[in-house]
């Protein structure tokens, strides 16, 4: 029994298969590429990321010595301006208060940099009223111009006590409530500064809380310290 003879490929047959081997080599051509590309992009990413975290680092203060932050030379001045405040309330209470009443100015350092000034004390303002009180205007004045003196951005805020909320209901006072005394209050003390220190408007900012945040009470009654102004002086002049 004779066996088949096998045929040759025929041309069709040829063709199919080089094409396939050719479009196998371009494929494996793509995927090199490909791979190739992608660690390329890696790279830059990184590279760029690089710059950017450079850029964004803050450089280093003009205005302090080399050596020395800007957060430190900010703390510096705030403790030069607190101690000389401090003084100051301190003659001005002995001459006014007596030296055996308690102390009703605190100089107090803020979390965000910032520090605060608080005057807690009856005699800046009378009950239900809003401007300052004759006798206290030199210890005001001289407030003033050590606050001034930092050439920071101001935020004043004004609170009020027990008599307030007593002297607006017998009808003695011509605020309605104590939002509008205590906001009064802290925008008279801004409106003084500005006149007395040719303070610009755009550096002061008021506020005014009521009542509603004493700092102490005895018998549930609101204890005359709470009539007072703090004094928020901005860490930066951009705050």
């Amino acid at each position: 029994m004779s066996r088949p003879i096998a045929q040759p490929p025929t041309p069709d047959n040829r063709w199919t298969l080089a094409f396939a081997i050719i479009m196998l080599l371009l494929f494996s051509l793509f995927l090199i590429l490909y791979s190739s590309a992608k660690k390329e992009s890696g790279k830059y990413r990184e590279e760029v990321e690089t710059l950017r975290k450079e850029r964004s680092k803050p450089l280093p203060s003009k205005d302090t010595p080399s050596g020395k932050s800007e957060s430190t030379g900010t703390a510096e001045m705030n403790a030069e301006i607190q101690a000389e405040i401090l003084a100051d309330a301190k003659t001005f209470l002995a001459a006014s208060v007596g030296e055996t009443s308690r102390p009703n100015v605190e100089v107090l350092d803020l979390a965000s940099g910032d520090f605060l000034v608080r005057v807690a004390t009856p005699d800046l303002f009378q009950a239900g009223a809003a401007k300052v009180f004759g006798r206290s205007e030199p210890f005001v004045n001289r407030l003033g111009e050590l606050i001034l003196k930092s050439g920071r951005r101001l935020r004043i805020e004004g609170h009020a006590d027990f008599e307030d909320s007593e002297s607006i209901q017998r009808g003695k006072s011509s605020y309605r409530n104590t939002w509008e005394l205590s906001a009064a209050r802290s925008s008279a003390l801004a409106q003084y500064w500005m006149v007395k220190f040719d303070l610009a408007p755009e550096k002061i900012e008021t506020v005014g809380f009521g009542h509603y945040r004493p700092l102490e009470s005895t018998l549930g009654r609101i204890v005359g310290s709470n009539r007072r102004i703090e004094v928020v002086i901005l860490r930066t002049e951009g705050n």
